[in-house]
């Protein structure tokens, strides 16, 4: 009788311990399941955290060139306005004509990589440039295909604004995409000594004078740069984003499901 439960017992001793190692070996392999996916979860999130601060410093000194740039053209600009309304080296304490703006405009620039336009309300005007060593005129219209150019056409400057530009454009002269610094200035009629008319003073430049500035060696390939207003809409856009408004490209284009959509259009402004 003694045998026979010793033997019972033994195999079920077996088996518990076969139970044991394989218990032991299962804890063992989700041990390192558990720790290989926290360790790789934890290699993801910082190469996530070190390429965003990355491309943080790239936005950042895009910007700070970007700025840069603006704020010395805008002061060209300013400098330019001010010759003409009260004189400069050529025409001593006098507000000039449109023809004598001109000429001071022709004389002025020295420069290949930019060019003056003068352009009166009714979006008509004349662009003067350097061109084989000579100044070199020709008359604008942009009284169609840019409504937003209507507006600056009409408008004052606005009380408050340091850089007025405008947002991307084919240029009416060199017929290359174009952006431009501008203000607005009142220049006596030819027909009349105290009557004035005004114009809006536009120093453009081909895009690819601040894109090139943009660019930068990041190692990013994807990576773009673009410069946009306060509601979204593109100063100097790119065609990876498909749309003229930066908020709208991440509601429509960005691979958002319709809920993501909505959470996304109540943080930030529409278009306008």
């Amino acid at each position: 009788m003694k045998e026979k439960t010793e033997s019972t017992e033994r195999p079920h001793h077996n088996r518990l311990a076969a139970a044991l190692i394989i218990f032991t070996n299962f804890l063992f392999v989700a041990a390192i399941i558990v720790a290989s996916t926290f360790f790789t979860s934890n290699y993801r999130h910082k190469i996530n955290d070190q390429n965003v601060g990355e491309i943080t410093n790239v936005n950042a000194s895009s910007a700070r060139v970007a700025s840069t740039f603006l704020e010395y053209q805008n002061k060209t600009v300013d400098d330019q306005v001010l010759a003409l309304t009260t004189g400069s080296e050529m025409m001593v304490s006098k507000t000039m004509t449109l023809s004598e703006a001109l000429e001071e405009l022709g004389e002025s620039n020295s420069r290949l990589d930019s060019h003056y336009e003068l352009v009166g309300t009714n979006s008509k005007g004349t662009a003067v440039a350097l061109k084989n060593g000579a100044v070199d005129t020709l008359a604008v219209d942009c009284s169609s295909g840019y409504d937003s150019f209507k507006q600056i056409f009409t408008e004052t400057d606005p009380a408050g604004v340091t850089i007025l530009c405008t947002a991307e454009f084919t240029d009416y002269f060199t017929k290359y995409k174009s952006f431009a610094l501008y203000r607005h200035v009142d220049l006596v009629d030819s027909g009349s000594a105290t009557r004035k008319s005004t114009y809006t003073l536009l120093l453009v430049f081909q895009s690819s004078k601040i894109t090139s500035l943009l660019d930068s060696d990041s190692g990013f390939s994807d990576l773009a740069s673009v410069i946009v207003k306060n509601n979204g809409d593109y100063l100097f856009g790119s065609t990876e984003f498909l749309t003229d408004n930066l908020f709208k490209y991440f509601r429509d284009y960005n691979g958002l499901t319709f809920d993501e959509k909505k959470r996304f259009g109540q943080r930030v402004p529409n278009p306008r």
